[in-house]
């Protein structure tokens, strides 16, 4: 007993040592521009750290497409410990990756006794690049904090398998629903209870009989009735949460023939990126074209291993259980139900990496047995193969490091990629880079000119840049594409506002409020709300107006110097009056107010996140 326990040890440290050594250097890493400002840095509830206020709005908002109330609650308590820093939010990612590690070690070691390939599994788990993705995105904490909650609803349900009772099955729905609370893909869970079941608890045989016992099978089918119940009704909720927030792409963008299409192709092209894992990128575009040798050749792999695997079913039970865990878990995402514009992600494969991990750590000891090779060849091979996928990891990580660095990085490995353009784009025009930005943006128009929200951006660099006429046509290019795209509609309201076209500027006002009814509560970074700029319109299209609006604000402006939305309406005021010197003035005499805030006084609009799904 103490010499297994002191291996058990011995393991546990040199997970966490080897997890932590190759994923250190992301706790110097900054906040990307790709969701991390909807989730963190740009999140007031989550800048507010942990309060009533934010609490509440976690139970009930739908950002980002998901209800994913404990993972918001997750960013507010890092808010309260760390502040708003990258590096306390990445290192809670990490502590969560650990801790997942070592729950995969406890549970294939406890499940089937055999601690060297649990040990191999927990370090393929910990150290594969493909999961650098869930670990050093500050806004994929989902991924590990529903992984986390995977892993404790599996020892429940072991410990429940050993000790029947409704206080255990409890603790099992308790742990789901928690994880199902940080991210909705955790709905495969029962099915692999299911496999689990099969192989290695062997719950669904009969005693003195060979194989499946179909009515004892249907008994694990019921038992586990109540968690299929609460993974539909989850499922249900993240339906709605994405359509609700235009996630979910339409047949008129995906057909029904190019889903399935991708899905074959992501399946194999997942298995290759376990042994190969090259040129991972942030966002893989989706393909406008796909070539018919490869969709057959992933139809006949994916068809061949699937009957390999039902063939070997007596003998080896754990290929058919790793192979439907890894076909199974990848349902919510393969893209059958299409969501974002891209064909493939890494952070996806972070619990279906563990199926093939099974077929390997178990497969390879049974083909070194029948061909009588030494056992140290096999801790060699499995030393070596750690080491390698370790080091790539460790050069993965680095490409996180910031906006800059990782969208680059996806244009030198993948083709074509409107993505990574556009958020380079947004990177540069944060910087006041417009003309780089504006190659940017020019291209990934080019890559994706179907996308209305493309044109937007490349219209809203434009002005920027003064151009407003161009900007003007951009606009309208996106609204021929998508004439009910509210933030379209805001963005011609500014542009008019600026130019002095006022009944122009309310219409597209009214039509963004009409068309986006919650933008009426939205403030820019000039506390400024939509029903705000509607007014204002409103107030200056006549020139009876004007004066009172100069006296009103003057008298604000002298009882409170700083009031930005004040002197942003006293800056348009003198403007729409034609007195363009008393207005920059204003803007001068002020040395509170920022660059970028100067910007947005001038009429130019906030830049937004780039945002993923």
């Amino acid at each position: 007993m103490n010499r297994a326990s002191g291996i058990n040890l011995t393991i546990a440290l040199v997970l966490i040592l080897a997890t932590f050594l190759v994923y250190g250097r992301m706790l110097g890493h900054q906040f990307v521009n790709i969701d991390d400002p909807v989730y963190v840095s740009q999140n007031p509830y989550v800048a507010s750290g942990l309060t009533g206020k934010g609490v509440k709005w976690a139970f009930t908002t739908t950002r980002a497409e998901f209800w994913q109330p404990l993972t918001w609650l997750s960013y507010m308590v890092d808010t309260q410990l760390f502040g708003l820093r990258p590096a306390g939010y990445l290192f809670t990612n990490l502590l969560l990756h650990i801790l997942n590690a070592l729950l995969v070690f406890l549970i294939f070691k406890r499940m089937t006794a055999a601690v060297w390939p649990g040990a191999f599994v927990a370090a393929l788990f910990a150290l594969h690049p493909l999961h650098v993705e869930s670990v050093a995105w500050i806004a994929e904490r989902k991924d590990v904090l529903s992984a986390l909650f995977w892993m404790l609803t599996i020892y429940a349900y072991l410990y429940y398998t050993d000790n029947p009772g409704y206080k255990t099955y409890l603790a099992v729905c308790l742990f789901f629903i928690l994880g199902l609370m940080a991210k909705p893909m955790l709905v495969t869970l029962p099915c692999v209870l299911l496999l689990l079941d099969y192989w290695p608890l062997g719950r669904a045989k009969s005693e003195g009989k060979a194989g499946i016992s179909l009515s004892v099978a249907l008994e694990m089918i019921r038992e586990k009735l109540p968690l299929f119940a609460i993974a539909t009704g989850f499922s249900i909720i993240a339906f709605l949460a994405q359509k609700s927030g235009g996630g979910i792409g339409s047949v008129d963008h995906f057909s029904l023939a190019d889903r399935i299409y991708n899905a074959l192709i992501s399946y194999s092209g997942y298995l290759w990126k376990i042994i190969w894992p090259q040129k991972l990128a942030a966002f893989y575009p989706f393909p406008e074209h796909f070539a018919i040798w490869q969709v057959t050749g992933a139809a006949v792999l994916l068809a061949g291993i699937t009957i390999l695997a039902l063939r070997t079913a007596g003998r080896h039970p754990f290929f058919i259980v790793g192979w439907l865990w890894y076909l199974g878990t990848l349902v919510p995402v393969i893209g059958l139900i299409k969501i974002g514009d891209f064909a493939m992600a890494d952070r996806y494969m972070y619990i279906p990496l563990i199926g093939p991990s099974i077929i390997i750590a178990w497969g390879v000891p049974a083909v070194f047995a029948r061909i009588s090779l030494k056992p140290y060849l096999l801790t060699a091979a499995a030393a070596v193969i750690l080491t390698v996928f370790s080091f790539i990891t460790y050069k993965q990580v680095r490409v996180w490091t910031d906006s800059f660095t990782l969208l680059k990085h996806a244009l030198q490995v993948t083709e074509n990629n409107f993505f990574a353009h556009y958020g380079l784009g947004h990177a540069y025009a944060g910087r006041g880079d417009y003309d780089t930005a504006l190659t940017h943006f020019s291209k990934a128009v080019q890559f994706k000119p179907s996308k209305a929200t493309l044109y937007n951006d490349l219209g809203r660099c434009l002005v920027g840049q003064s151009r407003f006429t161009e900007a003007n046509d951009q606009f309208l290019a996106a609204l021929d594409i998508a004439p009910r795209l509210p933030a379209t509609h805001f963005y011609l309201a500014n542009l008019h506002l600026i130019q002095k076209r006022f009944e122009s500027a309310l219409f597209h006002f009214s039509e963004a409020l009409r068309l986006h009814p919650d933008m009426a509560g939205h403030r820019s970074d000039n506390h400024t709300t939509l029903p705000d700029y509607h007014e204002l319109t409103s107030r200056y299209a006549g020139a009876e107006h004007r004066t009172r609006a100069i006296e009103q604000n003057r008298e604000i402006l002298i009882q409170q110097p700083h009031n930005l939305n004040a002197l942003r309406n006293l800056v348009i005021a003198y403007s729409v009056k034609g007195d363009h010197e008393r207005a920059l003035v204003l803007l001068k005499i002020n040395p509170s107010i920022s660059d970028r805030k100067r910007a947005i006084i001038r009429g130019y609009t906030d830049w937004p996140v780039v945002h993923t799904r």
